[in-house]
């Protein structure tokens, strides 16, 4: 009885023993989560544009102070440039986020597609060892053996051009964030809500270019209605005509790109509509694909399913998911460029 006591307590103590050795073991492989929010932030930081615009909103400060008594084309074209300037402030910084919004799930949807392949690897392994069986007996052709093999072998080859995808694209990430994701992991909570425009869609798309582009129309028809400066020498006609075909041209290049700017949003926000539907689908689907997955598990359980079967089952509802993902991710672009029509120059 005391032998058995004893040999009670040892185990205990080296089980003991073997578990506080593991916790502090699996604490330091566990990665810091990097947030979407922190890699913009670094983003911001890291970008050039933005050291950029500070220099030239300083400069154009003191140009402003130094043209206080200028004429009134000379100080109002300085006045509209640094208003231009502080606005694209806020267009680079929502440029920045949104490119790197991009970037992140990007990687994310990477990641989630490699433990799929990962799978249906695995699945198709098997399903390979189970044909080679049959095809000794004679019961498998052998062609269709062969194309299992292929089919097999061109599943490796995917996922290995998305290892080094992903790679390539953790490379750039620090180039530009100066985070290295190899020493993180990503947060993959992305949210979804959805977007209604409210009233006239023409009424609203016009509104947000107008307040995008009120700068530079400003500054056109500025330079339009100064062809000739007052109390300035007449000019020869031919630099007068050359003037007037530039101001010209700087209206007609606004005016252009409100045109170009309404039908992409026109487009975006047809195809958000359709894409809003699509995550309906799919969610549907999904739903369902979860109530067959309980079933196949029950069965599985009760030994009335094979492994294979239920892997099956489990991989068609991870497809599912990361085509919802997939779906979601372009919602959102789309919203955000209807949103803020400014981030569609990094985004198309």
């Amino acid at each position: 009885m005391k032998s058995k006591r004893y040999l009670k307590q040892w185990v205990s103590i080296v089980l003991t023993f073997v578990l506080l050795c593991a916790v502090p073991l699996y604490a330091a492989e566990q990665k810091p989560v990097l947030k979407l929010e922190d890699a913009i932030k670094a983003a911001i930081i890291y970008s050039n544009q933005m050291v950029l615009n500070s220099k030239e909103q300083t400069t154009l400060k003191e140009q402003l102070k130094a043209n206080q008594s200028a004429i009134y084309f000379v100080y109002q074209q300085t006045y509209l440039k640094k208003a231009k300037n502080e606005q694209q402030k806020q267009v680079v910084e929502d440029q920045i986020a949104s490119d790197i919004t991009d970037k992140y799930n990007a990687m994310l949807v990477l990641q989630r597609e490699m433990d799929n392949l990962t799978k249906n690897i695995d699945i198709k392994a098997k399903e390979l060892k189970q044909m080679q069986l049959k095809s000794k007996k004679g019961l498998i052709n052998p062609i269709t053996y062969q194309a299992k093999e292929v089919e097999l072998e061109g599943l490796k080859t995917t996922k290995q051009a998305k290892i080094e995808e992903l790679k390539n694209d953790q490379d750039y990430f620090k180039i530009i964030t100066g985070k290295d994701l190899t020493q993180y992991s990503l947060d993959d909570t992305g949210s979804y809500e959805i977007f209604k425009i409210q009233g006239s869609v023409d009424g609203y798309l016009n509104s947000k270019i107008s307040d995008y582009l009120k700068y530079d129309k400003a500054l056109a028809e500025l330079i339009g209605d100064n062809v000739i400066l007052p109390g300035s020498a007449p000019p020869f006609y031919a630099d007068y005509l050359e003037n007037q075909y530039n101001a010209d041209k700087g209206i007609i290049t606004v005016e252009e790109t409100q045109k170009n700017l309404k039908q992409t949003l026109i487009n975006n926000y047809s195809t958000l509509l359709s894409i809003e539907q699509q995550i309906i689908t799919v969610k549907s689907q999904l739903q369902l694909s979860n109530k067959k997955l309980k079933t196949v598990q029950l069965r599985y359980k009760a030994g009335l399913v094979s492994s294979l079967d239920y892997d099956k089952e489990v991989l068609a509802k991870q497809e599912l998911e990361l085509n919802l993902t997939n779906l979601i991710n372009q919602y959102n672009v789309l919203k955000d460029s209807i949103q803020k029509p400014w981030v569609i120059s990094t985004t198309s």
